[in-house]
């Protein structure tokens, strides 16, 4: 820690890689009504030879990150009545804007199957999550200048002398765990500065961590 004192930081900012701060409005959310439902399905296909199958569809909406994602392998099994059971929710849910979060899925877990006409078990389930909008407040919402992630570099990987042993942007990134995949999170989800409207509390903790709960990057403090 002598660095800092030996080599005081200037600007913080330097050591970033180059950004710009914009003005907008944010909106917090009181968080309702839940309700969600777990099902078994007899379904009956046709197996043209013996082996293992499998049927894997997920789909989820997190309002809080305003992120929605899905994870999808239907390639061995067809099910159109299972696909048109969850397209029939997801087109409720996504037209819904009263609905803070969401999940819906269906999958049926690998089984071995004999060749001919079969009857598998469908596991299907969805919950959702209402909410309300309490109160708004203007915001700061940071954007990087970088366009791509071998644009996005840090300047001063070693923070000046306080990270001695790291000498190079890769350096700096493999060491923190930050990789192409958070950059991509952070484009399509801006970072948002927030102070509530009142004064009384600041909040200027910048973190790239998904909800998957990768090392994020930490700037500034709370008071």
């Amino acid at each position: 820690l002598s660095a800092l004192f030996d080599n005081p930081i200037q600007d913080f900012k330097s050591l970033l890689p180059g950004y710009t701060v914009a003005v907008g409005r944010d909106t917090v959310y009181e968080y309702g009504d839940y309700f969600s439902e777990s099902i078994q399905m007899q379904v009956v296909i046709n197996v043209d030879s013996a082996g293992y199958y499998s049927f894997y569809r997920e789909h989820w909406f997190d309002g809080y990150r305003d992120m929605e994602g899905e994870y999808i392998d239907t390639t061995q099994m067809s099910l159109p009545s299972v696909n048109a059971k969850i397209d029939s929710l997801l087109n409720v849910f996504r037209g819904d804007p009263s609905l803070g979060g969401w999940a819906v899925s269906g999958y049926v877990f690998s089984e071995y199957l004999v060749q001919g006409e079969q009857t598998v078990t469908v596991w299907f389930g969805y919950f959702y999550e209402t909410w309300t909008p309490e109160w708004s407040y203007y915001t700061g919402i940071l954007n990087w200048d970088a366009a791509s992630y071998s644009e996005w570099t840090f300047p001063n990987p070693s923070f000046n002398g306080l990270l001695p042993d790291i000498t190079s942007d890769a350096g700096f990134k493999s060491t923190f765990g930050i990789t192409e995949s958070d950059f991509l999170d952070m484009a399509d989800d801006p970072l948002v500065i927030k102070f509530d409207m009142g004064g009384a509390f600041l909040d200027k903790r910048i973190s790239t961590a998904g909800k998957d709960g990768m090392p994020g990057l930490f700037v500034g403090s709370s008071r």
